[in-house]
């Protein structure tokens, strides 16, 4: 149930002591003038810690974002991808998180591992066997959230944290709840706890700080990923070469031991493909490799890993590309069913958003996709909402603007598949925005239908979540 898309925040920062601008890369090597300047004053910054801090969003120039208020899914929705095959072959459904309880009752408890592993949430309080949706003045100091939209809030859990900062990234945990990153020295890595009450306090383990030999010394750090295969928990770098060369590195859930390495060009986002299939999916400027390459070549890759030493070596594993659109990297998120999402974008230019069936995303070929939203914008995460039937959903598509890099109010559409093609539609009015000034809110999926916000409130950092009336 690992589904968020990996979320870094979408503009430059500028704090206290050394500018830390996170950006995406682009798969030329010749470097335009904001990514060069951008690593001109990281080399000049003198840390403390041995990494620097955002991972690079796989773009020059801020993090490439796709965009709230961008065009609709082209009129009503094209077909999947020349020659999309059909949707039959994809994961199975992720365990549900516990039923709502009745009228009055507890929350259900919670659901068994389903996608990828981990154990759903338990259900919220209910009345009458349904969701609760809260007030608005339960979390006024969070989000706006537009009357006609087909999703609500049913649970505001605030943080002991006064911001999550510009560099935070989350996904869903096998301990069933957010695992969240700060990136802004190193990767800090927090498992947090979920409360019975739907307005409690969100509470977490004691952060990890990711200790790992032989690093480069100027290095950016990518969010911490949960994948079912032999409980790893994966982490990545990149380094600051032309060509971004880094790792993908296995670790134990604890984040303390090394499992596995492997080269790898530019990994920006990963999401774990649902059901039986031990398929990650991510952006990059390369495949995972088996040693370090000159590769410079945005897309979108999987890799199955080999065994519980390696996750790639001669003969063992597989990465490939799946597709190829735009030149910098971006988000990507998975539903329940396996269908899969992804932003790639051309910093300066245009950036799209395009879905997956589940049996192209865990094939092995070349594929376009559908288009779901072409703009200018920079999506910053993806989060996905699958029907309990398999055959739809909703894309929750989180973005910024390209030349302020402010958070965009959050755009949602719906998407269906029917005989084997996907179409979908933009939900104008179905998103919600941060309420705070500055606010850079991170969307992704615990897998069982419900949509977490990690965001700056008003008063401290919240995780909302909202679910479908």
């Amino acid at each position: 149930m690992r589904h968020s898309s990996v979320v870094p925040v979408p503009r430059p920062h500028h704090g206290a002591g050394c500018a830390r601008p996170r950006f995406h890369m682009r798969s030329s090597p010749f470097l335009p003038t904001y990514l060069l300047l951008s690593l001109l004053a990281l080399l000049a910054c003198s840390d403390e810690d041995e990494s620097t801090s955002a991972p690079p969003s796989n773009t020059a120039g801020g993090s490439s974002q796709a965009g709230s208020g961008g065009s609709s899914a082209g009129s009503g929705g094209t077909s999947a991808g020349s020659g999309g095959t059909s949707a039959g072959s994809g994961g199975t459904d992720a365990g549900n998180g516990g039923s709502p309880a009745g009228s009055g009752g507890d929350g259900g408890a919670a659901g068994n591992a389903g996608l990828g592993g981990q154990a759903g949430n338990g259900g919220a309080a209910g009345s009458g066997g349904g969701i609760t949706c809260l007030p608005p003045d339960a979390y006024s100091k969070v989000l706006t959230l537009q009357a006609s939209s087909p999703l609500c809030v049913t649970r505001v859990y605030k943080t002991p944290l006064s911001s999550f900062g510009f560099a935070f990234a989350a996904t869903w945990g096998r301990h069933g709840g957010p695992l969240s990153t700060d990136t802004s020295s190193g990767a800090e890595v927090r498992r947090w706890q979920v409360p019975q009450d739907p307005q409690g306090a969100m509470t977490s383990e004691a952060p990890v700080k990711v200790k790992i030999d032989g690093l480069p010394e100027k290095i950016f750090f990518g969010p911490a990923l949960d994948i079912p295969f032999q409980n790893w928990t994966l982490i990545s770098y990149t380094g600051s070469s032309p060509e971004f060369a880094g790792e993908v590195i296995a670790m134990d859930s604890q984040l303390t031991e090394v499992k596995a390495r492997n080269p790898v060009n530019g990994w920006f986002a990963a999401t774990a493909l649902p059901g039986a299939t031990d398929r990650v999916v991510f952006t990059a400027l390369s495949p995972v490799l088996t040693a370090p390459s000159n590769t410079s070549d945005n897309g979108l890759y999987y890799v199955e890993p080999c065994n519980a030493t390696a996750i790639l070596k001669a003969g063992c594993g597989a990465s490939g590309k799946l597709g190829g659109w735009e030149s910098n990297s971006g988000p990507v998120a998975v539903d329940e069913a396996g269908h899969l999402f992804a932003a790639l974008s051309t910093f300066g230019g245009n950036q799209q958003v395009r879905a997956f069936l589940p049996a192209q995303a865990a094939g092995s070929t070349l594929v376009e996709g559908l288009t779901i939203l072409t703009n200018t914008d920079f999506s910053t995460s993806l989060a996905a909402l699958g029907n309990p039937d398999g055959k739809g959903g909703h894309l929750v598509v989180q973005s910024s603007d390209s030349t302020t890099f402010a958070a965009k109010p959050a755009q949602l559409f719906s998407y269906t598949v029917s005989n084997g093609k996907m179409s979908a539609t933009a939900l104008g009015e179905g998103g919600f925005s941060a309420k705070a000034a500055g606010a850079s809110p991170v969307v992704f999926s615990s897998g069982d239908g419900r949509l977490w916000v990690a965001t700056d409130g008003e008063d401290g950092a919240y995780f909302v979540v909202l679910e479908r009336k």
